[in-house]
């Protein structure tokens, strides 16, 4: 068969379809694709998609821009360069708080037994993100009854103690900085009503550790969560986790109430912190201080603590989170690695790498002479 060629170039160019503006949306998610824009634009701001939702016939009030943003590029003679922006659009979770009504559910007095003993009890608390929305695994009111669920559990599980552990160990609060701060859209409270809510648990913690223990040593680490910004490096010190657990610390001492109560946080520059508790060395940090998966990059960790004689090495208990997995691990006979859980149903986004699920609830231990026993998810 013979091509004519003259036939062929004088066929009409069919014009180019580019990307057309469109919305989709099934009742649950969909994406929003917008007109074209001309380079010098630039790529649309918040403020620029609530108008294309709007245009859509979507309230920016109950809808939002999620993840990442995909854009099609093409030239316009005449026009220059032209894009457009396709994204995913998630209804925003409901907010049904009424944050004096959900601190009122925190106060409720709790009854322990008054059997005397001589062990310490450890309460592992981390990786509870306050403020994470159901739609990814949370829900602040579900969150709030686990926790108090949890420590009320764990100080029942023995009577009386020589004294009671609390280890706060970052993550306290879901913040504003995962994701690139994409992770606002699912929070269901604001960063200042997450703080409230956790200044409260804390507080009340303590308080309940008061009533079962003749002392009550607190620490607090800083969570990657619970980090102030990722705009730029800022030290360790400065995140909220530590924040929420120092304003406890002056409200306690203010009231008179702290003569039982003694408190360690990070020297500067540092993540993690050495104390001893009732003959036993603790080191407690949180988990992303780690390379690796949680027992390998743990061991990696520690073993280069120890091997440089840094205050490290004298823990006979690790304890750490992140990773939303209890972990117990017998490092050494006489070192000890423990990862607590999270409170959360799960995590939605590792759910959706892997499939991983893991036990809600608290990691709680006794100890005696340097030893851990007793474990339990609580």
């Amino acid at each position: 068969m013979t091509l004519d060629l003259d036939k062929l170039k004088s066929l009409a160019t069919p014009q180019r379809k580019e990307w057309e503006p469109g919305m989709r949306w099934d009742g649950e998610t969909g994406y929003v694709t917008t007109a074209p824009i001309s380079s010098e634009e630039g790529a649309p701001t918040s403020e620029v998609w609530n108008h294309v939702l709007d245009e859509f016939g979507l309230d920016p009030a109950r809808y939002v821009i999620d993840g990442p943003v995909r854009q099609s590029a093409w030239t316009v003679p005449g026009h220059g360069l032209q894009r457009s922006y396709r994204a995913r659009i998630v209804e925003r979770p409901e907010r049904r708080f009424d944050i004096e009504d959900l601190l009122d559910t925190i106060w409720a007095d709790g009854e322990y037994p008054d059997n005397p003993g001589a062990e310490w009890r450890t309460i592992q608390i981390g990786d509870t993100h306050l403020a994470k929305g159901s739609l990814d695994g949370g829900g602040t009111d579900k969150l709030i009854a686990r926790w108090q669920s949890s420590v009320t559990e764990a100080l029942n599980l023995g009577g009386h103690y020589e004294g009671v552990h609390l280890a706060f160990l970052g993550d306290l609060i879901e913040g504003e900085v995962s994701q690139g701060g994409a992770n606002i859209a699912g929070n269901d409270l604001t960063l200042t009503e997450s703080l409230r809510v956790a200044r409260h648990l804390v507080s009340w913690t303590v308080q309940e550790a008061l009533k079962v223990g003749n002392e009550v040593i607190v620490s607090a680490v800083g969570g990657n969560h619970g980090q102030t910004t990722r705009v730029q490096n800022r030290p360790h010190t400065d995140n909220h986790d530590i924040d929420v657990v120092s304003a406890v610390q002056q409200a306690f001492e203010l009231s008179g109430l702290d003569e039982r109560i003694t408190w360690y946080y990070p020297e500067d520059g540092t993540n993690h912190v050495v104390y001893e508790v009732g003959g036993t060395v603790f080191a407690s940090t949180h988990g992303h201080t780690f390379k690796g998966g949680p027992v390998a990059g743990a061991a990696k960790w520690w073993s280069g603590m120890c091997a440089s004689n840094r205050p490290a090495a004298a823990a006979q208990v690790l304890m750490a989170g992140h990773f939303h997995q209890p972990v117990i691990q017998n490092f050494t006979s006489d070192k000890w690695i423990c990862f607590g859980g999270a409170l959360e149903t799960q995590s939605t986004w590792i759910h959706e790498q892997n499939g991983t699920t893991s036990k809600q609830g608290m990691l709680t231990y006794v100890t005696r002479d340097g030893e851990p026993f007793e474990f339990s998810i609580v």
